[in-house]
Parts: C-alpha cells; structure tokens; sequence
C-alpha cells in the first residue's frame, strides 16, 4: 500500500513543506491552504475529511454543562 500525498499548493515560501498523507484519496474531501498564524513563515492547512458517526437511536447522548460545573 503507497501514501497519497494532499496538499498540492506551497506552503513555505515556494516549497510543499507540510504534509497530508492518507491511504485513501476518498477520506480527504478538502485542503485549503491559509494565510499563517501571528509570525509563522509556515501557511495553515485546513484538512476537511469525509467521514461520518452513526450514533443509534436508542442511545442518548451524555452533554455536560461545565458552567455549572456538573
């Protein structure tokens, strides 16, 4: 099985210095490649996967209320 390389933009000055490598090309759906952060010299790269959770319909979801510190 190979690695199959995401980002196709430059992400440091003009080189892909930044990486996403999955196995299946299908689990990624979008790349987008951001302006840096603060003084980085690196570009924010912004992975949007395929991928969803089934939760069943019987079972209920626990959410807890940390401002009332339950």
């Amino acid at each position: 099985m190979s690695l199959h390389q995401c980002v196709k933009e430059k992400t440091r000055g003009s080189n892909i210095l930044d990486l996403v490598l999955v196995y299946e090309k299908a689990l990624i759906n979008k790349v987008e490649n951001i302006t840096p952060l603060g003084k980085s010299d690196h570009n924010i790269l912004k992975v949007k996967l395929n991928d969803t959770v089934l939760v069943p319909r019987n079972k209920s979801i626990i959410c807890y209320n940390y401002k009332k510190g339950n």
